[in-house]
C-alpha cells in the first residue's frame, strides 16, 4: 500500500473511531499511546491463549472445525457479502480477539493518532511525502527487522511498546518534535506485518469493515 492509500486510510480510521465515540481526539498524545500499548498487551494475551487465525479453532462453539480460523471465515463469508451483520457475526466468531486482530488494533490506533496530529496542524505527511516514501531513509529508532528475528511474540510486543515510550520521550519538545514523532509512529505501524509475520493490510481492512457494520 502506497503513502496516498495509507493517508486515505488514516482519514477513514479517524472518522470511524470518532463516529464510534471511542476516540474523540481531545486527549493527549500520551493518552492514545497508552491505548496502543494496551492493544499490544491484548495481542500478547491472545498469543498466549492460542488465538491465532492460522490455527484450527477449539471449543464447543466451533463444532469440530477442520479448517483454520481464517479459512473458516473466508469460506463462510463467500455467501454473506450482502449481509454485513451476518458477516460481522462470522468475524466475531473466527477473527475478533485473535493476536492478528489485536495487532490490527495497534495499527489502527497508530494511524488514528497520526491523522489526529495532522488535523491539529502539528505536522503534515503530505508536505514530507517524499521522505515517507524514501525506502532508504532509516527511522531514527531503526527498522524493526533489525535484531528482532529471534525474538518471541511477547518480546516483540515489548519491543514495540518500549520503542513507543522511548520515541515519545526523545521527541516531546522542539520545533520539529511532532513531525519526527509522527514519522517514527508511521514507520512502526507499517512494519507490524513484517515483524509479526502476518497480513497486516488484510486484517486492518476486515476490522474496518467489521467496525463499520457494528458502529450503529
Amino acid at each position: 500500500m502506497n503513502i496516498e492509500a495509507r493517508l486515505e486510510q488514516a482519514q477513514e480510521i479517524y472518522q470511524l473511531q470518532q463516529a464510534r465515540g471511542l476516540y474523540d481526539g481531545n486527549h493527549s498524545v500520551e493518552h492514545y499511546l497508552m491505548k496502543i500499548i494496551g492493544s499490544l498487551a491484548e495481542a500478547d494475551k491472545a498469543y498466549e491463549q492460542g488465538k491465532d487465525v492460522n490455527k484450527i479453532p477449539i471449543g464447543s462453539e466451533y463444532k469440530n472445525e477442520q479448517f483454520t480460523r481464517k479459512e473458516c471465515y473466508l469460506n463462510y463469508s463467500k455467501a454473506t457479502k450482502e449481509f454485513p451483520s451476518f458477516r460481522a457475526g462470522l468475524f466475531e466468531l473466527y477473527i475478533l480477539g485473535t493476536q492478528q486482530d489485536k495487532l490490527a488494533d495497534v495499527y489502527i490506533g497508530l494511524m488514528f493518532l497520526i491523522e489526529g496530529l495532522q488535523i491539529q496542524g502539528k505536522f503534515c505527511i503530505e508536505c514530507d511525502k517524499k521522505e515517507y516514501e524514501d525506502e532508504n531513509r532509516i527511522p531514527y529508532s531503526g527498522y524493526l527487522s533489525w535484531g528482532y528475528d529471534d525474538f518471541s511474540f511477547t518480546e516483540k510486543a515489548y519491543a514495540i511498546s518500549d520503542l513507543i515510550h522511548s520515541i515519545r520521550n526523545l521527541y516531546s519538545e522542539g520545533t520539529n518534535a511532532d513531525n519526527i514523532l509522527a514519522y517514527e509512529l508511521y514507520s512502526k505501524a507499517i512494519q507490524l506485518g513484517d515483524l509479526f509475520a502476518f497480513d497486516l493490510d488484510w486484517h486492518v481492512a476486515e476490522k474496518m469493515k467489521y467496525l463499520q457494520a457494528v458502529k450503529s
